[in-house]
C-alpha cells in the first residue's frame, strides 16, 4: 500500500502505468446461442437444468453482445478504460468440443478485437470459464482438472509464442473466523483452504496444502492425480488475476445438518464485498435477478445506460486517484 502513496494525502495515487479496465464472461453477455454454428456449452446445460438458476433464467439472449459488441466497446471507450477482459465461448469455435475451428466463431472474436484496438483498448482474453459443480467429491476433481487444463494451456501457448503474457484469474476471498472460538478459527482455516489455497498452492508452489488434503481425504481427495500433474499445473505464469467479490466470516456451528456440513465442510456466513463487473449480466445461478456491474441494461429494449458508479469509476480511471477517508 505504501508504494501507492506518494505522500500523506487524501487520495490514493496509483502508478502512471496502472491499467484500468472492465471484464465480462461470454455466457453472461453474448446471447445468440444458436447462431454462427455455435454448439451447446456447459453453461447452457447448467442453466437449462431445472433448479440451477433463479426463475430458470438462461443466457440464450443475455444482453445480445454478439450483435451489439460495437455498442459495448463504445461504452468501455467512453469510460476511458484501456483494457477489456472477455472470455471465449468455445462452442463458437468447436461446436462439438473437438475438431477444427469454425471460421464464423473465430471471425466474431476477430471483429471484437479489431473494434477494441480501434478504440485503443487492449484485449485481455480469458480462454475458459467453468461452472458450478457443487457435489463435494466432484467439485474437488473439477478443481484439479481445471488447474491441469490451465497448466497444459500455458505450455501449449508458450510453445506457440514465447512472447505471450499468460496468467490465471481466481476468485479469492478474505476469510475471518466469526469469533475466537477454536471451532470457528478451524472452520476459517478450512474455508481459506477450499476457497483460496487449493488453487494458489498447486499453481505457485507445485503442491496441494497438506491440511486441505487431510480435510478432504474422506471424499477421495483430489481424485486420481498423476505423477506429473502438479509440475504441469505449476508451469510459470506472468501474472495472477484476482476477482474480489466478498469476504467470508465463518462460523463452525449453525447449519450443522446441511449437506455441506454433513460432507465435513464448514458452514459459511458471507459478508458483502465488491463486484467490479462492467455490465448487468446474466449472473450465473442468480439469473437476471441481481443488478451487478456499472452499466444498467433494460432487458426489454437492451439499452445500455451507465450508472452513477460508472461515472465514479471513469473519474478514478482518468485521474489515477482514489479518494480515501481519513
Amino acid at each position: 500500500m505504501s508504494e501507492l502513496l506518494s505522500e500523506r494525502t487524501e487520495n490514493l495515487i496509483f502508478p502512471a502505468d496502472f491499467v484500468w479496465g472492465g471484464a465480462t464472461a461470454a455466457y453472461q453477455i453474448e446471447g445468440a446461442f444458436e447462431e454462427g454454428g455455435r454448439g451447446p456449452s456447459i453453461w447452457d446445460t447448467f442453466s437449462h437444468t431445472p433448479g440451477r438458476t433463479a426463475d430458470g433464467d438462461t443466457g440464450g439472449v443475455a444482453i445480445d453482445h454478439f450483435h451489439r459488441y460495437r455498442d459495448d466497446v463504445a461504452v468501455v471507450a467512453g469510460l476511458g478504460l484501456k483494457a477489456y477482459r472477455f472470455s471465449v465461448s468455445w462452442p463458437r469455435i468447436q461446436p462439438g468440443g473437438t475438431g477444427p475451428a469454425v471460421q464464423a466463431g473465430l471471425d466474431f472474436y476477430r471483429r471484437l478485437v479489431d473494434e477494441l484496438l480501434r478504440h485503443e483498448i487492449d484485449p485481455w482474453v480469458t480462454l475458459y470459464h467453468a461452472p458450478g459443480r457443487t457435489e463435494p467429491a466432484a467439485s474437488l476433481r473439477a478443481v484439479h482438472h481445471l488447474l491441469l487444463g490451465h497448466g497444459l494451456a500455458v505450455r501449449a501457448l508458450r510453445g506457440a509464442d514465447p512472447k505471450l503474457r499468460l496468467g490465471l484469474t481466481l476468485n479469492l476471498y478474505a476469510v475471518d473466523p466469526a469469533s475466537d472460538d477454536p471451532a470457528d478459527v478451524d472452520a476459517a482455516r478450512r474455508v481459506d483452504g477450499l476457497q483460496n489455497r487449493i488453487f494458489l498452492d498447486p499453481m505457485l508452489l507445485g503442491r496441494y496444502p497438506d491440511d486441505v488434503l487431510r480435510d478432504v481425504a474422506h471424499l477421495g481427495g483430489m481424485g486420481e492425480v498423476q505423477d506429473d500433474d502438479l509440475a504441469v499445473i505449476s508451469s510459470p505464469i506472468d501474472f495472477l488475476g484476482v476477482n474480489y467479490y466478498t469476504r467470508h466470516v465463518v462460523s463452525a456451528g449453525p447449519g450443522s445438518g446441511s449437506p455441506t456440513a454433513q460432507a465435513g465442510l464448514p458452514v459459511v456466513d458471507s459478508q458483502p464485498g465488491v463486484d467490479p463487473q462492467p455490465a448487468g449480466d446474466f449472473e450465473w445461478a442468480c439469473g437476471y435477478g441481481k443488478r451487478f456491474g456499472i452499466i444498467h441494461i433494460d432487458y426489454d429494449s437492451l439499452q445500455r445506460t451507465p450508472k452513477d458508479s460508472a461515472g465514479y469509476y471513469a473519474r478514478v480511471a482518468r485521474t489515477g486517484q482514489l479518494p480515501i477517508k481519513s
